[in-house]
């Protein structure tokens, strides 16, 4: 897992590390909801494509409104592009997409743009985003 581990401002506060294993159930779920939705769809190495959230980045972002926490695990390939990301919020809910860009595979009208997931553990929802084929 590659984690930009830091303390918070609260210096008696669980790490990024901690914060991230209180999430990890999310994350796990956040990630198989787009790698089913790949597979439902017949995309090729559609449960190999994505890695899984330990090989992402980490950050915490701070809303700096109301002060609540999302954790940020980024993909990036070797180039440091990014290839998409997960979002968990303090209540464990979930925004998850990555970058597919091929071909859809069972119909010719469209192309795969990145696949996307939200929700929560128990109540994922998935879709393709799709661009008009050429």
């Amino acid at each position: 897992m590659i984690i930009s581990d830091y303390k918070l401002s609260d210096k008696t506060g669980p790490s990024l590390k901690q914060k991230i294993d209180a999430v990890y159930d999310s994350l796990l779920a956040a990630w198989n909801g787009l790698r089913l939705k790949l597979a439902e769809t017949g995309v090729d190495n559609a449960m190999t494509m994505i890695p899984p959230p330990d090989q992402a980045f980490f950050r915490l972002e701070v809303d700096p409104f109301d002060k609540s926490e999302t954790i940020i695990a980024v993909w990036q390939n070797k180039q440091n592009e990014k290839l998409g990301e997960i979002q968990v919020r303090n209540n464990k809910t979930f925004y998850a997409e990555f970058d597919v860009i091929r071909s859809h595979p069972t119909d010719v009208r469209w192309f795969v743009e990145a696949v996307t997931a939200w929700g929560r553990k128990d109540d994922i929802k998935s879709e393709l985003r799709l661009l008009p084929a050429i």
